[in-house]
C-alpha cells in the first residue's frame, strides 16, 4: 500500500487538495521500503 501512495497514489494528490512528494521523497521511500524484510526477505524487488 504504501508503494502505490508513492508512486500511483500521486496522481490523487492535487484533487485532494494534497501536496505531491518530491522526486527526493520519493528515492528516500524507495530505498525504505526495499530496505524492508519479512522472515528475512525483503517485502519488495
Amino acid at each position: 500500500m504504501v508503494n502505490w501512495m508513492v508512486h500511483e497514489g500521486q496522481q490523487y494528490c492535487a484533487p485532494l487538495n494534497y501536496a505531491p512528494l518530491s522526486a527526493n521523497a520519493v528515492s528516500v521511500a524507495e530505498a525504505q521500503l526495499k530496505s524492508v524484510t519479512y522472515d528475512g526477505k525483503p517485502i519488495l524487488q
